[in-house]
Formats: structure tokens, sequence, C-alpha cells
């Protein structure tokens, strides 16, 4: 019987503070499912009596979809997009990178996994670029109104994320990777606009893929018609490049601080 694993928190509004965690395994079709419920040391069963809202889909893989789900005790499900380490919920998630955070630019909100999903739920890949110099330097760029970010950017239809950083590297920072990708993470989310941003994009379910490379300049940003126009590269010590990427979001820092030391440890 297929099985599938998903994450439910408790919680009656999408706040940042980490809400209750509990563990829901599913081993049957919706509505003649019961669940095993593991909160943290106690653990009960329980029946989809009184979920209200549901849709949940999954394969034989394993892999599965869900949209929100809440019952009456005001559990809210989200979706971890394929097997995750149970280990991973006892991180420390008061760190900033760990908050559950709503993006209303992409309509969706979103909480950061080490665990990467499958490829087919990775709507965008983004790169922290390390640069062989004296100071360890990472890349950051800016487009004319904002302020700077990590380049990356949204895949193309049948690309694969290698290929989509490679030619977002190109076209955003003018920098080529001079070695293996490593892929630190994902943040997750449920959309809830109506449609996908593009139609070969997955949709609700999306992530954001971040990864480190090291880097070498190989000219001035691409700029192709109809992409972000990008005004200025620059290269920037480490601490330097969080102080400027925390004002476009609070949780660049300790994503540079994760895929730094993700690196080390490759």
């Amino acid at each position: 019987m297929d099985e599938v694993k998903l994450w439910a928190e408790h919680s009656d509004s999408f706040q940042l503070n980490p809400p209750d965690r509990v563990l829901l395994r599913l081993s049957a079709p919706l509505g003649e499912c019961s669940t095993e419920i593991t909160h943290r040391t106690q653990r009960r069963t329980s029946s989809f009596e009184g979920w209200r809202s549901a849709s949940v889909v999954w394969s034989r893989c394993g892999r599965f979809a869900c949209r929100t789900l809440k019952m009456a005790a005001s559990y809210r499900m989200l979706c971890t997009l394929g097997e995750i380490d149970v280990g991973e919920m006892d991180k420390k998630f008061d760190q900033d990178l760990f908050k559950p955070v709503h993006w209303p630019w992409a309509q969706v909100r979103v909480r950061f996994w080490r665990t990467m999903p499958d490829p087919e739920y990775i709507q965008s890949v983004h790169l922290v670029c390390i640069v062989d110099d004296a100071a360890g330097s990472i890349v950051i760029v800016r487009e004319a109104a904002g302020p700077f970010t990590l380049p990356g950017g949204t895949r193309e239809p049948a690309e694969t994320l290698e290929d989509c950083a490679r030619r977002e590297l190109v076209e955003e920072a003018g920098v080529t990777a001079v070695g293996q990708f490593h892929w630190v993470g994902a943040h997750v989310g449920i959309g809830y606009k109506d449609r996908p941003y593009r139609d070969h994009l997955p949709h609700p379910l999306k992530a954001w893929a971040w990864g480190v490379v090291r880097v070498t300049h190989t000219g001035n940003p691409s700029n192709p018609p109809g992409a972000e126009q990008i005004v200025e590269v620059r290269n920037e010590p480490i601490e330097n490049a969080k102080k400027l990427l925390a004002e476009r979001d609070y949780w660049y820092p300790a994503l540079v601080d994760e895929a730094v030391a993700h690196l080390r440890q490759q």
C-alpha cells in the first residue's frame, strides 16, 4: 500500500513562531485512510473525520502533492514534497532561515528545508557564488530598482536545475561555475493564486532551490530581453554581502551562512 509522510503544524494562522509539530503517515486513499499521529513523545491514532477542505494526491513512488488541509483542531498541513529526514524537525526553528515566511510577490507561504524536493516541483534556482579571492567573496547583484540579491531565476521548460543555474549565472552575474553545484535546500510552499506563474511551472506546490558554487567572472551580465535587467554586480566579503542582502529580506544572511557551511563540509 502506498505511503507518504506529511508534516502537520498546529496553527490558527500562519505565524513566524514555530508551532507544535506532528507527523502523519497516510497509508490509504483519502476518505478511507486512518492516520498515525506522533506528537513529540505521545502517540495516538486518528481518522480523517473532522478534516475540512482536503485535497491530497500522491503517486506510487511515494511522492505527493497537497493543498492545505484543516481539521477541527486547526491543524495546518505544510507539504514537504517527498521523503524528509525526521531528524530535521529537531533543528532550531527559531533561526531566521527556518521560520515560515509569506512572499506576497509570489502569492505563496514558504518554509526553508534542507531536504531538497523532487526537481519537478522546483520553480526557480538561486546561487551563493563563491569567488576565489583572498577575501572569499560572494557575488551579489542588483536591478535598477531594489536592493542587492543573489543571482538566479525561473526555470525554462525541460531545463535541469544545473542548466538553469548555469544560464542564470551568465545572464545575471556574468560568471561561470568552476566547480560542482551543491544544493543547500529549498523554500517550499503552496501558492494561493489560481494559476502557475508560467504554464510549464509547478502549481500549487512549488519550491525555490538554493545552491552554492565556486565561480569565475567571464564578462558582464548578458541581460537578455524580457529578463531581469542587472545594473550592478559586486564581489563582496561575506559579512559585507550579508548586510547588503539583509536589506532585501531578513533571512538572507542566515542563508549565506548555511550555504558557506554546506560547501565547507564537501
